[in-house]
């Protein structure tokens, strides 16, 4: 039995069946045999231009009802719902340019990473602290095991030892936090009262309202209520 050669003229169409349509490539003029099938068309949720979260002030519209809040956020073309909008302590003043929003933005995330370092500084504290009461606890059992030697000498080498030169951990957090972590936190601070009236995250605040989908749930500015 004898497979019947396929037909150069017929081309599969998104179906998977035979397509002699008239409108097949002419190959003689240069055209293509293979002729891709047009992917579905996909009908997507309105979309608006993001772009960066800074810069954008002039090109914001509001409603004629909402209140003034600070020249509007970073989403081309919206139209600000009064009632879906950041709360007062995440808008930024008046007269305050998108640089300065975005200089406190840069130092914010230089805070944040400080913290973490801090919470690993406290995590190292933890840890250190714990090993030293679980080498105690081995201390014993080497001993009840019949090796007192080295009981002995674990006991007067490595527990209670300092981990850095005249410090156990509590020290070191000590002095990470009267001499780095607070003087951080301070300037932080006053800059925030200098520029922005004290305010916290308005960066952030700007950058949520050009990423999220406004009038769709689970993208409100705020809780509800609030």
């Amino acid at each position: 039995m004898t497979s019947e050669a396929p037909n150069p003229d017929v081309i599969l169409n998104a179906n998977g069946e035979g397509d002699t349509s008239t409108d097949a490539p002419d190959t003689a003029s240069g055209g293509s045999a293979d002729r891709q099938a047009d992917p579905p068309i996909i009908q997507p949720i309105e979309r608006r231009e993001r772009t960066s979260p800074t810069g954008l002030r002039s090109t914001i519209r509001q409603a004629a009802d909402a209140p003034r809040i600070a020249d509007g956020f970073p989403l081309e073309g919206t139209i600000v719902n009064a009632a879906d909008s950041p709360d007062e302590a995440h808008r930024r003043p008046d007269g305050v340019s998108d640089a300065t929003v975005e200089a406190l933005g840069k130092l914010s995330e230089a805070l944040e990473v400080v913290e973490h370092a801090r919470g690993l500084l406290y995590g190292f504290h933890r840890l250190t602290g714990k090993a030293d009461l679980a080498l105690g606890a081995a201390v014993e059992l080497m001993r009840a095991a019949g090796h007192a030697d080295i009981a002995d000498r674990l006991n007067a080498i490595i527990i209670g030892r300092n981990v850095i030169d005249g410090r156990w951990t509590f020290q070191i957090v000590e002095d990470y936090d009267e001499n780095y972590y607070s003087a951080f936190v301070d300037e932080e601070r006053a800059a925030r009262q200098s520029l922005v009236e004290g305010k916290k995250h308005l960066f952030e605040a700007e950058m949520k309202e050009n990423r999220r989908t406004h009038d769709m749930p689970h993208h409100e500015a705020r809780p509800t209520g609030v």
